[in-house]
């Protein structure tokens, strides 16, 4: 089973656009631990208001409805996290 850290360290990866090597080349589990800190805390919370159903866009009961926002990657890597990583790589020169 994937725990939220794991969770975490694949959003930054992806908000970055690098790759497991050199995510481990550059020890970046060191220097970005604060960071994978506040994504996985962002990924709780969000676990936590939808009981545990990631994925859900709405829940309805009786007349009571609640929508969550579908974008999640809004929700793990807020512009306060983006502060704290570099720029994300938008393309690679050969």
């Amino acid at each position: 089973m994937i725990d939220s850290i794991d969770i975490a360290k694949l959003a930054i990866k992806n908000y970055i656009g690098i790759d497991e090597n050199y995510w481990n080349l550059n020890n970046l589990d060191s220097k970005y631990s604060i960071v994978i800190e506040l994504v996985k805390e962002n990924y709780d919370k969000y676990k936590s208001i939808t009981n545990g159903l990631v994925g859900i866009n709405s829940i309805s009961q009786g007349s009571q409805n609640i929508s969550f926002n579908s974008n999640i990657s809004n929700i793990l890597i807020t512009e306060e996290i983006k502060l704290l990583l570099p720029r994300p790589k938008s393309f690679y020169a050969w």
